[in-house]
């Protein structure tokens, strides 16, 4: 196998606030959906959080913080722009742009901190589309405080086809609550009722459609990946992202591999129409240069899965060789060239509760 060091992981995620589309908005045709209804669960299938987490990779982050003190009435605003390594390379507090010699790892706090603070952090990719959003909120936020996010992806627009012709006005669309941002159009031209969801708190979504009588013109789950047509040290308080569903990113950089040691099984995926813990990581960039081999110690009786990435539909399981030594541990290899994968690693009853995992490419 050859082999070269691992570079800084940079993962990136996003959400948008979403409005009403307006109705005359043009979409292409995507299939049809018909029948089912939401499962009712609030798991966030982690596999499905992987594939929206590849969909875009993160170049930097954006991100705004308020601090309002009660007790003398001051309002702190701040904008900042942070590299893929997340410290910070331009700041604005109060409309007025720092100078930095050097970029700062996190943001600067007073000897009295700040009170009733939040923050939102964007993961941006080199065009400019948002990957990833998450928040942080506190009372108060004290000298080197972590401010830790969690990271929710930017889900694709999920296209269901209704007749043409339809009163998009008198149109009511509803999905399952506890949504905090979603909008959608419906195109009379082509029938396409688009809808667009920020932070869902599942990846299992309901919805339905009813006409301004109340007539059911549709319901359903909302079928994502579809195709559509056409603790930090000094005074600085510094992020800590992690991703939502318990997603690792590994890529494999210019050195051709990446490990990590001490992983949970945090993540939720579906089995038999079962929810079980597992691990889902995303490689991105093998690019078809060669086989991807992973590696696992102690694993004891657990197994490694490998699907393709894709944009849109479900994500294939892809051949692979695997052997399992008396130890417990296990190698599995790709039979071709892959491009992006997901990695969803499961415990065995044997497994321990957090493991090692390495990536790198093979010949």
């Amino acid at each position: 196998m050859k082999t070269k060091t691992m570079k800084k992981m940079i993962v990136g995620l996003i959400a948008v606030g979403l409005i009403l589309w307006a109705s005359a908005a043009r979409a292409q045709v995507a299939p049809p959906v018909s029948g089912g209804s939401s499962g009712g669960h609030v798991y966030k299938n982690a596999e499905t959080l992987a594939q929206a987490f590849l969909l875009h990779d993160t170049d930097h982050y954006v991100a705004t913080a308020w601090s309002y003190n009660n007790g003398n009435g001051m309002f702190i605003g701040m904008n900042m722009i942070l590299d893929g390594n997340l410290y910070i390379t331009n700041l604005v507090i109060n409309n007025t742009n720092i100078p930095l010699p050097q970029p700062l790892a996190g943001i600067p706090v007073p000897s009295a901190g700040y009170q009733d603070f939040y923050v939102q952090i964007t993961a941006v990719d080199e065009y400019g589309n948002p990957a990833a959003q998450g928040q942080f909120q506190t009372n108060y936020l004290a000298q080197g405080g972590l401010i830790s996010i969690s990271m929710t992806p930017q889900f694709p627009p999920v296209a269901i086809q209704l007749p043409r012709g339809l009163n998009g006005n008198t149109m009511t669309v509803n999905i399952d609550s506890g949504f905090s941002s979603w909008g959608w159009s419906y195109d009379p031209t082509t029938g396409l009722l688009t809808i667009q969801i920020s932070d869902p708190a599942s990846t299992d979504i309901g919805y339905t459609v009813t006409d301004g009588s109340g007539g059911l013109l549709a319901h359903g789950t909302l079928p994502f990946f579809q195709q559509l047509p056409g603790a930090g040290t000094g005074t600085n308080s510094v992020f800590d992202l992690h991703n939502d569903g318990g997603y690792v990113s590994m890529p494999l950089g210019t050195n051709g591999f990446n490990y990590q040691m001490s992983l949970p099984f945090d993540s939720d995926v579906e089995r038999s129409n079962k929810w079980v813990s597992g691990k889902v990581i995303g490689v991105p960039d093998v690019g078809y240069q060669s086989k991807l081999n992973i590696y696992s110690y102690n694993l004891n009786g657990g197994t490694i899965e490998v699907r393709k990435w894709s944009a849109t539909g479900g994500m294939e399981l892809i051949p692979c060789s695997v052997s399992n030594d008396q130890y417990g541990d296990v190698s599995v290899t790709t039979s071709n060239y892959v491009d992006r994968v997901v990695i969803t690693v499961l415990p065995g009853t044997n497994s321990p509760s957090r493991f090692f995992i390495e990536v790198g490419r093979t010949y």
